[in-house]
């Protein structure tokens, strides 16, 4: 019993001291998307100012993160069309401020980060969705003293999964193409 104790124990530590706790930097992170209208895609805009907490063991290949996507950072090339876009036929920033991404799973392959499995909250309601790491790679050097993780990660979704169905069979397409990059950096 003593070594099984000594073991966990031993374990418990080496855990501790590979795994990484990172903090989004808000100024470096944010999730660009654009949908079809008319056929081509022409509308697209972004969310900025995104922040949450990513904890990445390179070496045991896990991680976890839970990304914050302020909706009232919300942008495109019009002003009116941005605040519609914020309006209730679609992000009603008012009553949803924000979403929410959280994962369930990081996947890799040969040692490489491929996607994360998470779900996405928006306008009250949770679906599963999988972001494809496009790049994603951790260092530490200059210009940062603390390890720095970076990344960007692909998806299409479908709105009406959140009951954006504002527009759909009139032009405007169901499905939208998202982009998320992030940037974040030990805590210590």
């Amino acid at each position: 019993m003593k070594h099984f104790l000594s073991g966990l124990f031993f374990l418990a530590l080496t855990t501790l001291a590979t795994a990484a706790n990172y903090t989004i930097n808000s100024q470096h992170a944010h999730a660009r998307f654009s949908l079809l209208y008319l056929g081509q895609k022409s509308h697209v805009g972004g969310f900025y100012g995104l922040n949450g907490v990513l904890a990445f063991d390179e070496t045991r290949q896990t991680g976890t993160i839970d990304l914050i996507i302020p909706v009232n950072t919300l942008k495109t090339s019009s002003n009116q069309f941005t605040e519609y876009l914020k309006s209730e036929d679609l992000f009603n920033a008012q009553a949803f401020p924000k979403m929410r991404f959280v994962s369930t799973q990081f996947n890799f392959q040969n040692g490489n980060l491929v996607s994360v499995n998470g779900n996405l909250t928006a306008l009250g309601k949770t679906h599963p969705v999988k972001l494809v790491a496009q790049k994603f790679g951790c260092r530490t050097g200059q210009p940062h003293k603390n390890r720095v993780c970076r990344g960007r990660f692909t998806a299409t979704l479908d709105r009406t999964q959140w009951g954006m169905n504002y527009l759909i069979g009139k032009g405007v397409g169901r499905d939208v193409d998202l982009t998320v990059v992030i940037e974040a950096a030990t805590n210590h």
